[in-house]
């Protein structure tokens, strides 16, 4: 998968999400996956409703590392988040953009923080 260093603006994405050591995403991973594609039909005002985003935030709290995984669409407003999703904002910067296109169960597109 080649990956790109790139500028975006600002977006809004709704999504699921799953919080744990980075050890667990082997299993939880494909589980918020298919919560999330049976349940984005629920989200509104979706830009792209083709493009699924998989945005990782890695962050330490005290010695233990949480590792935290969201599979989202970007929004036009933050108008209807269905109950256990959740609604964020990637702040305009640079990041790390890997694509890849192909079967629903190997498609991610990641955006890291750079």
């Amino acid at each position: 998968m080649q990956g790109a260093i790139v500028q975006l603006p600002e977006m809004w994405m709704v999504g699921a999400s799953f919080t744990g050591p980075f050890q667990s995403l082997g299993v939880e991973m494909p589980k918020l996956w298919d919560v999330f594609s049976q349940r984005v039909n629920e989200i509104g005002n979706l830009k792209y409703p083709l493009c699924f985003y998989g945005v990782s935030d890695e962050r330490k709290v005290g010695s233990y590392q949480l590792f935290t995984e969201y599979i989202s669409v970007e929004v036009a407003k933050f108008d209807r988040v269905p109950e256990g999703m959740v609604g964020f904002t990637i702040p305009a910067r640079s990041y790390a953009l890997f694509t890849h296109q192909g079967p629903m169960d190997q498609r991610i597109i990641a955006l890291l923080t750079g």
